[in-house]
């Protein structure tokens, strides 16, 4: 299936895991889940395409008040921010929960290391899960409820799994969502990342990231069969947590690769067993 609109095109080109996982949405709902997809790409990215962080707060200052703006019906013309309007007055979705899907970018923006396992996890709470649960309570509105726990869980696996594969491109930003406790439990100091003594931590996270994907499996039958299309996703992370435990410490440099055809697969399969 093509993509047949700008957003679902550059979903497609950029993030081809939730473009794919779009199409399993229903027809009425699918152009919503496409702007949310493409609104977390926009603010993603902030932190990688600015020289400076002063660039980066206007920026991501620039979303925020975009996005109270459209919460008071103001018209848009940034092109997603049009295609996000229409969601923000049809559903039930948290502006505080929005918000921090931005504000939680300046961890990457100035690179301060986080202190502990439980920042890197309210970290991605606020980032991965926090999609997950806004694209279920598209799906499936109050209902959704009650896909909260298994957001945070499978959020916090899948976002473990994408900071792994990501290791060799977080070079320039000193590595800062690797916590300290982690490093220093390892005998680690941050600026000899990439050296080659890292498997013990690239080992630690992994771990962590399969405890948490085996929980979501098991929350996940509290799922509503409407939002689990939100959920499809998570269902590349086992596929990336493999490849990095087999280039262990080379993780660090270099970047796992997935053939486009596997990740296609494990979303298809997911769609047709309902689980991730």
């Amino acid at each position: 299936m093509l993509a047949a609109d700008p957003i679902a095109g550059g979903l497609r080109r950029e993030v081809r895991d939730h473009y794919l996982a779009s199409l399993y949405a229903p027809d009425a709902r699918r152009a919503a889940v496409q702007a949310l997809y493409a609104f977390d790409l926009e603010v993603a990215r902030i932190p990688h395409q600015v020289s400076d962080a002063a660039m980066g707060e206007i920026r991501l200052q620039w979303w925020l008040d975009t996005l109270d703006a459209m919460a008071a019906g103001a018209a848009q013309d940034h092109p997603v921010a049009q295609a996000l309007a229409p969601v923000l007055g049809a559903a039930p979705l948290p502006q505080a929960a929005l918000h921090g899907m931005v504000l939680a970018r300046r961890d990457q923006l100035y690179a301060d290391p986080l202190p502990d396992m439980a920042a890197l996890e309210a970290h991605l709470g606020h980032t991965t899960s926090a999609l997950i649960q806004m694209v279920a309570l598209t799906l499936a509105g109050p209902e959704a409820a009650a896909a909260t726990e298994t957001a945070g869980l499978a959020g916090v696996a899948l976002g473990l799994a994408r900071l792994l594969a990501d290791l060799p491109a977080q070079r320039g930003h000193g590595f800062a969502l690797i916590p300290e406790d982690l490093l220093r439990q390892h005998g680690l100091a941050r600026a000899a990342l990439g050296q080659g003594n890292e498997g013990p931590v690239i080992a630690a996270l992994a771990a962590h990231a399969e405890a948490r994907l085996s929980q979501a499996r098991i929350a996940h039958a509290a799922v509503p069969s409407a939002a689990r299309p939100a959920f499809l996703p998570v269902a590349v992370a086992p596929l990336w947590l493999s490849r990095i435990r087999r280039l262990g410490p080379a993780a660090f440099t270099r970047p796992p690769v997935l053939n486009p055809f596997t990740r296609q697969w494990a979303i298809w399969r997911a769609a047709r067993r309902n689980i991730f």
